[in-house]
């Protein structure tokens, strides 16, 4: 897991969700079962989990906090 983020981040991280949402592409049935670098665990996460992380560094190296784990592997 990983911690240690700005208020900001959670702010641009819950923005890219809604932006997603105005825009229509956030599928909620669009899945990859991946590796949840959160919980250690295989899980079906949505393709919108994960952009939403791989986006979510773009803000957290602007703001000088430590990159979020992304998700990994292919079952």
């Amino acid at each position: 897991m990983t911690t240690g983020h700005s208020k900001q981040v959670n702010l641009a991280h819950e923005l890219i969700h809604c932006e997603s949402n105005s825009n229509g592409t956030n599928n909620p049935n669009k899945t990859l079962n991946l590796i949840d670098p959160d919980t250690g665990s295989w899980e079906d996460l949505t393709f919108e989990a994960v952009r939403t992380r791989e986006r979510e560094n773009l803000i957290r190296n602007e703001q000088g906090d430590k990159d979020r784990a992304l998700s990994m592997g292919d079952k």
